[in-house]
């Protein structure tokens, strides 16, 4: 009576309804493993947050043309250099008490000749004179982040932006637009929290 069930046809779907189950156990693991390494990113990151976390000099934590580790995101560090303004790069659509603005990033040069991208701060029009850096040397304080990705942009990231603009602080974008080697470039970034001089 049943024996239609065994015909090519029906033994087709049940080969492909094994295959569709064992495809969502495979992604339902992905899945638990992705949620569990996101888990231990933010764990670690509130722990490098925490006001007594010790601070150290960025090259202690991410060396020239090497990403970031997971255990190092958020930490604490210190940089001191000179700030390119010419290479200040603007990232359009992100907010700060509900209005729109922009980041304001500018590569810091160490005297060795690294470059570590600072996000130094959020303004709300291009023209802001917050956009240039001090001049000379400056002492940076700040936390260090991982650039983003094209899916941390605010605004369309397949549509041309006027220069100095873009999308998102993407690893391509900084090594596509600053005018240094990719080996002398961190593959991070240093969000500011304070600098000598202010």
């Amino acid at each position: 009576m049943l024996r239609f069930l065994l015909t090519p046809r029906w033994l087709a779907l049940h080969v492909a309804t094994v295959a569709a189950i064992a495809g969502t156990l495979v992604l339902g693991s992905w899945q638990m493993r992705a949620y569990a390494e996101q888990e231990q990113r933010e764990r670690v990151a509130a722990a490098n947050l925490a006001a007594d976390a010790p601070t150290s000099p960025i090259d202690a934590v991410i060396p020239p043309g090497q990403g970031l580790d997971v255990d190092s995101v958020s930490r604490p560090v210190t940089a001191t250099g000179r700030y390119d303004p010419t290479a200040t790069l603007l990232v359009p659509g992100r907010e700060l008490d509900g209005r729109a603005g922009w980041y304001v990033v500018t590569p810091l040069i160490s005297a060795d000749q690294v470059v570590t991208p600072v996000l130094r701060g959020w303004v709300p029009d291009p023209d802001d004179p917050g956009v240039s850096p001090p001049s000379g040397e400056v002492a940076i304080r700040g936390s260090v982040q991982a650039l983003e990705t094209d899916a941390d942009a605010a605004v369309d990231p397949t549509k041309p932006l006027a220069a100095p603009e873009l999308a998102a602080l993407t690893s391509v974008a900084v090594f596509r637009i600053y005018p240094y080697p990719p080996a002398d470039i961190r593959q991070a970034q240093i969000v500011l929290i304070d600098e000598q001089p202010a």
